[in-house]
């Protein structure tokens, strides 16, 4: 049975409605604009203190909030925080609904590892010609803004839990999170460059729409590892 949750002096049925209330305000606003209704600000507010690490993602006090491109995926946008003192940090409203773990930590570092081979699988797609096609549905995609990437098997999970296996368990994996980085990143070289090779061997990516990833593939119990929601 779904569980209430509260959020400030908002009360949510689910979890779902509460995530769904987040993204109503990233998407509401164009990437690179600052938040500006008095309620979101309200809303940030009472959600960042839901964080496993409030204190040091607020700092010094949040000036404002802004939504903008994630670096590490381009197609995706993220909450960002600038604080009084010109600081600044992403944050993941993910975190601040569902308690992370150290498996949850490790996956979001691992394929923001990979980030790099999933950007180069669209630029790919499109350098061959100016439009790019769905392997799903066959519909062309005319801009890089249109286009997902999605592991056919093996699944991006498969891969990931085979590697902590190998490695001895999740809790094996090395993870760091904090200002300057960009969502949740794999603190061990050796490791990530491990991880990476293994990915870049066996993955079997492919470009889909973003309407495809939404919706076919959730249906199908699947989701797509290029999404940012779950940043740090």
């Amino acid at each position: 049975m779904a569980k209430p949750l509260t959020i400030g002096a908002r009360h949510f049925k689910t979890k779902k409605a509460a995530e769904d209330a987040c993204r109503s305000i990233l998407y509401g606003y164009p990437q690179g604009s600052v938040v500006t209704d008095p309620d979101h600000r309200q809303f940030l507010d009472d959600l960042l203190f839901r964080h496993h690490d409030p204190v040091g993602k607020i700092g010094c006090g949040v000036l404002r909030y802004e939504v903008r491109q994630n670096p590490a995926y381009p197609s995706q946008t993220s909450f960002y925080l600038v604080r009084v003192d010109g600081t600044e940090t992403d944050f993941s409203f993910i975190r601040c609904i569902t308690p992370t773990n150290q498996r949850y930590s490790a996956l979001e570092a691992m394929r923001q590892a990979i980030a790099p081979q999933v950007i180069a699988v669209v630029e790919r797609a499109f350098a061959k010609q100016q439009t790019a096609i769905c392997a799903l549905t066959g519909i062309p995609l005319v801009s890089r803004q249109e286009a997902h990437v999605d592991h056919a098997q093996p699944t991006f999970l498969d891969l990931a839990t085979a590697f902590a296996e190998n490695a001895g368990g999740w809790d094996m994996l090395q993870v760091t999170s904090g200002d300057g980085v960009i969502g949740t990143q794999m603190a061990d070289d050796q490791q990530r460059e491990a991880w990476c090779a293994v990915h870049a061997e066996r993955a079997n990516l492919r470009v889909v729409s973003i309407q495809a990833n939404l919706s076919l593939l959730r249906r199908g119990q699947r989701r797509a590892t290029d999404s940012a929601e779950d940043q740090a």
